[in-house]
Formats: C-alpha cells, structure tokens, sequence
C-alpha cells in the first residue's frame, strides 16, 4: 500500500473492497451495493423514459448508463450482476425473454467503458485534458453496444424501417452516450473529504453558485417572455455558472452545476416552458440532449484545464523549491570552513530531511581495511529512534552487491520492505529492525573513488519519491561527495603537516644534539676548544663595540701526567671531571668554563684584570684544598690576562698562556697576570 496522495496530488481510481474487513461485513456491503446499484438504475432508467423520443422506449437522455460506468469503476467491474438486474426491471415490460435480451446489450456497454477506462488509467478527478479526451471518446465507443443488442433483441417483436432503425440507433447511442458524460464524472469525482473542504472553506460561495445557477436556469428555462428564435440564445447566459465552478470548485461541484443544469432544461422541455413551449416535445428533446452534453463537455475541459494550472502551479511551486533548496545546500557547504564541515552537513541533513519528506537521513563511510560501513552522520524526524550508535562497523557482506553498485555509481531504490529482492534478503532483517519501510540510497562517489553513501528512510509509511526529489538527492550526493574530499583531503593535509612538524621537532633534537656534541667535551660537560674560540671572537668584538672589560683565565693541573702515570687515565678523568664540577659551582652566569684540551681549561669573565686575578686566586685556592681520593690533594696554576684596545682573541690567549708558563716556571700552584 502506497503512501496516501496528497490533496494536490492526482488522484487513482477508488480500491474496490476492504480486504482487512471480515468475510461477512464484505458480503453485506456487497450485496447491499448490488442492491443498490440496481435500483439506482431501475429509477433512474423510470426518469429517462419520461423523454422517450421513439417507440416510447428509447430516450436521449438515459442516466442509467452514467451511474452504471461510475459504480463500476468506483467498486470494480464485478458489480455488474446488480446493473444487469437493474437493466432487467427497466425494460421488463417488453417481456422477460427480450428484456433479458436488452439487458445483456445495457450491462456489457458500462462494463465494456469501465475496462477501456480503465487502461488509461483515469483519474477521477479529470485533471488533465488526456483524461477528458480518453472519456469523451471511449465512452461512445462502448456506448454503440446497447443499442445494437437492444434493438437486435426488439426486432423480431417490432416491425421497423431501415431508415427507423437508424434514427432509433443513434437516439439510443447518444441518450446513452449524453448520460454516461454526465452521471459518470459525477460519481466519480465525489469525495467527502474533498466535498467537506470546500463547505468548510468555500461553503458561502458555493451557496451563492448553487443558488444563481438555479435562479438563472429558472430564467432561461421557465421564463414565459422567453419565446422564438431569441430564446435559445438565453442559453449562452448559463456557460458563465459552468466556468465559475470550474475555476474556483473541485469536479463533483462542477458536473454537479451542470447537471443542475441539465435537469432544469429537462423539467422545462417536459413541461414545454420557455424556449421549448414553441419547439415540441421531439425538438425540444433534442434540445436537452445537446445542451446537456455541451455543458459536460464544457464542465469537464474547464475542470481539466483548472487542474493542469493547479497542476503547472505545483510543478513550478516543486521546482522553485528544489532550486531554493539545491542552491542553499550546496552553497552552504562550499561556503563553510573546513574546520565547521561537520556542523554544516549535519545542517545539511535537516534540509534534506524536510526537502524529502524523509523520516531519517544519514552518511554513511567505508572502512576498506576492515570492509566496513559506519553510520557517521544522522537525522532524525521526531518521533523516530536514532540508529547511529548501532550502525558501526557493518560489514559489507549485510547487504551483497550493494558495494559493488555503488561503485558503478548507481543508487538503490527500494520502494517497500515488501517487494524487497531475494538477493538483498540478507539485509531484510536488519532493514526491518529500524523499521524502514522504504528507502533510496546514493553513493558518494569523488573522483571516481567511493567514500560512502548517503540515504533516506520513510519509516511511518512507505514512500514514493517524485523525480524532482530523487534529482535534488543525487545532486546532494554528488555535492555531500565533494565535501567529503575535501575534508579527507585537509585531514590528510593536517597529518602530513602533523608528520612534518614532529619530524622536523625530531630533526631540530638531534641537529641541537649533534651541535652540542660538537661543542661540548664529552668527559667534562663543558664547552670545548671549538665552541670556545667561537664565544671568545664574539666577545672580544662586543667588548670592542661596547668598551667592556674582558678578562681570560687559562690554567692547567700541576704534574697531571704523573698522576695518569701512577693512578691511571680512568683516574686521571676523574681528576679532571671533580675540578671542572668545582670550578663550575663558584662561576657565576656571566662567567664561562671551558676544557682547553688535556688538562687544560679557560675562563672568560666580563673582569678587569685585578679582579680577574682575584677570581684565579680563589679557582687556585679551592682547587689545592679539595682532595680527590686515591691521589690526594692537587694543584693548578693559573695565567690571567685582560683584553687590551684593538686586541684580538689569539693575542689574548697568547698573552695568557705566556702567564701560564711563568707560573709553572716559577714553582707551579701559583697565578701569574700577564703585562701589557
């Protein structure tokens, strides 16, 4: 069972029974409808013979046949014992034997109109002028059954002319014809729903509709100053009631202003009032005949040509609102940053969700390595249950071939649980969990890979997507895919950036570790030769620059090589390792240490030369009185010398190293200040 159509939408023929009914309410709606139907026809057959126009039987005006073609395709062509009982009480006063004859000719003409009609298929509503042009010509086509059977069956008990005959033949095709056009849409088209609508909201204008078309009708038809050739151009006054009902009333109120009319002009030629007093009863028969099928005809092509306005108003309505809501969609999400992507195709779902008419709209990603689906993003209309936290990690195996159709680019349309194929069974489960009842899904294919699907769940009832709905989802897809590569392709832009930064963090590391190997003793800790002739020419520069002191101590330990020789090199850095810990405590910031090579080190301090003196003196004195076990106490001597005006780096260390060697030379664990 298809979703039900909205009141805008065209409508399908009526279903014929209940099947959810028990078995004996269906019965006695049936034989109640059989009834029914037979004796609508009995009645209505009694008033088409008041117009009889020959042999007193054949009428051009026979509302029967209508009603038979409306019951039948409102309650399905196996109803059509009550109209051939119905037929059968008509014409019963020709004898049993010919009316059940005529009988046979009467039920197969309706029944014949309701199968052709049915293979349009018709709408009910004659919405469209297809519709009208298939009634209008279908319905005489079947319609030159009856009087053939009819008369065929009263031959042999009448004697007529061939020329009678004829004339007798079209009478009964056109009173049946004339009768179908009429009663037929007016039992079709009716609908409580549709008919309460229009009280409710039109139920002033209709009265005053109803109320001119009886007065007018009056007019025109029982007007007694309403005489000669002038009168039947009073006619042309009544078209206008007809356009009105058609532009502003459903086609029941329409076929409804005409028949109105219709019976009017009937009443009046019986009567021989107004336009017909002047005619007789045969030409003002004729007359009815052709007033009434003009104004059907008219009726029928005004309410086709409304509906298709109504129709073309929904259609520019339904493409003004997809292009507002293609047009939103995609330029939100070209428009938004990548890093509010998310938050804009989460917006992008309730668009959609409301767009489609959708109880749940979701986006699905593939896992390739694991051959997995995970439901990433999710609308939900309210009322219905979210299934994100369920649908992770679903193998591709749940629904076979889905994969493979998606990446040929074609989507998946299911439009009920029910008519799911056999192959899909093993999706039906989990499908029937969520309780899907319809769905259609797209893949998001960008540049020819496939990053995942995007789909739509009618949950409440199953769903027919219009083709202007399927449209804009596809073009979402495509537009959710291009989305999506591009948030893959800045995440995989922020990783390799993210890559890069830790790498180049790793390479700054090891760089600073190489330099600081290459500028650092390795047994001692502190500077090297290298680094320290480097911060020695810098210096001197920035005492030139800026006329600051500079002082450099340079000293060494006093019969380091017996020590190695007795103890050991392992001792011998030990040694070595203790006195540049000692001298490194009692240094301040501004003072740098330096392993010189051997046992030799180098202090540059920001000193004059006195106070450059007194820092040695103090070295030496903390030196000699820190013994290092097993070799006991040591000594140093120190040379120390300021830099002089426009004096390089080399000339002061030469300078100092001279200071050394007079130390040493004059009995070692000693300070000597070098001169100018």
């Amino acid at each position: 069972m298809l979703e039900k159509p909205s009141d805008d939408a065209p409508a399908t023929l009526p279903v014929a029974e209940h099947p959810t009914e028990p078995p004996h309410w269906a019965w006695r709606r049936r034989v109640s409808r059989l009834l029914f139907l037979a004796l609508a026809y009995f009645l209505s057959a009694r008033l088409g013979l008041e117009m009889s126009y020959t042999f007193d039987s054949i009428s051009l005006f026979w509302p029967p046949t209508g009603i038979a073609i409306g019951a039948l395709l409102r309650w399905g062509l196996g109803y059509w014992p009550g109209l051939y009982l119905g037929a059968m009480a008509a014409t019963g006063f020709h004898g049993l034997g010919t009316a059940a004859l005529i009988a046979i000719g009467n039920t197969l003409g309706p029944v014949l109109a309701a199968a052709l009609l049915r293979t349009l298929p018709l709408d009910p509503g004659f919405h469209n002028r297809r519709d009208v042009f298939g009634f209008l010509l279908m319905v005489p086509l079947a319609m030159t059954i009856p009087p053939t059977g009819g008369l065929l069956a009263i031959l042999p008990a009448t004697e007529i002319a061939s020329p009678l005959f004829l004339t007798a033949w079209i009478t009964w095709w056109l009173g049946d014809t004339v009768g179908a056009l009429l009663f037929a849409p007016l039992i079709l088209g009716f609908d409580r729903a549709v008919l309460r609508r229009a009280l409710r909201e039109q139920g002033r204008e209709l009265f005053i509709l109803l109320l001119a078309t009886v007065a007018g009708g009056g007019v025109v038809f029982f007007n007694p100053l309403a005489t000669g050739d002038h009168a039947v151009t009073l006619l042309l006054l009544l078209f206008p009631m007809l356009v009105w009902a058609g532009l502003r009333f459903p086609l029941w109120i329409v076929v409804l202003t005409a028949a109105l009319l219709a019976a009017l002009a009937a009443l009046a030629a019986l009567q021989q009032a107004g336009p017909f007093r002047m005619l007789g009863h045969r030409p003002g028969y004729e007359l009815v005949w052709l007033f009434t099928t003009t104004t059907t005809a008219i009726a029928l092509l005004v309410a086709a040509l409304q509906g298709e306005r109504h129709q073309f108003e929904q259609e520019l309505h339904a493409y003004n609102r997809f292009y507002r809501s293609a047009t939103l969609i995609t330029t939100r999400l070209a428009q938004a940053p990548l890093e509010q992507l998310d938050q804009a195709i989460r917006d992008m779902l309730v668009l959609l969700g409301d767009y489609s008419g959708a109880d749940r709209v979701y986006v699905f990603d593939n896992d390739w390595q694991r051959h997995e689906w995970n439901d990433r993003y999710e609308w939900c209309a309210p009322g219905i249950t979210a299934q994100i936290n369920q649908l992770q990690n679903v193998p591709f195996d749940t629904f076979p071939g889905l994969i493979d159709r998606f990446q040929r680019g074609e989507m998946y349309l299911l439009r009920n649980l029910d008519d799911m194929p056999p192959e899909h069974a093993l999706a039906r489960p989990l499908l029937a969990e969520q309780g899907i009842q319809s769905l259609v899904m797209y893949p998001l294919l960008a540049g020819g890979v496939l990053l995942g699907f995007s789909g739509y769940d009618a949950v409440r009832a199953p769903r027919l997507w219009s083709e202007q709905e399927l449209a804009l989802l596809k073009l979402a897809a495509d537009t959710l895919a291009e989305a999506l590569q591009r948030q893959q392709q800045h995440r995989a832009l922020q990783l390799t950036q993210h890559d890069l930064r830790e790498a180049n963090a790793r390479l700054t590391r090891a760089l600073a570790e190489l330099e600081c190997l290459a500028d650092t003793d390795k047994l001692t800790g502190l500077w090297n030769r290298r680094k320290f002739d480097a911060l020695l020419h810098s210096e001197v520069e920035r005492c030139h620059r800026y006329h600051q002191p500079l002082a450099l101590i340079l000293f060494d330990l006093d019969h380091f090589k017996h020590i190695n020789d007795k103890h050991g090199h392992i001792i011998g850095d030990q040694v070595l390792t203790s006195v540049a810990q000692t001298v490194t405590r009692h240094l301040r910031a501004s003072d740098t240490l330096a392993r010189w090579g051997g046992e030799e080190f180098v202090i540059l301090t920001p000193l004059r030369l006195n106070a450059a003196v007194a820092l040695a003196e103090k070295m030496r004195q903390l030196i000699a009185d820190q013994p290092i076990p097993p070799v006991g106490a040591i000594s140093a001597s120190l040379g120390v010398a300021e830099l002089n005006r426009s004096e390089s780096g080399e000339d002061l260390l030469r300078r100092a190293d001279a200071a050394l060697y007079r130390a040493k030379a004059t009995g070692r664990n000693r300070v000597a200040a070098a001169g100018d």
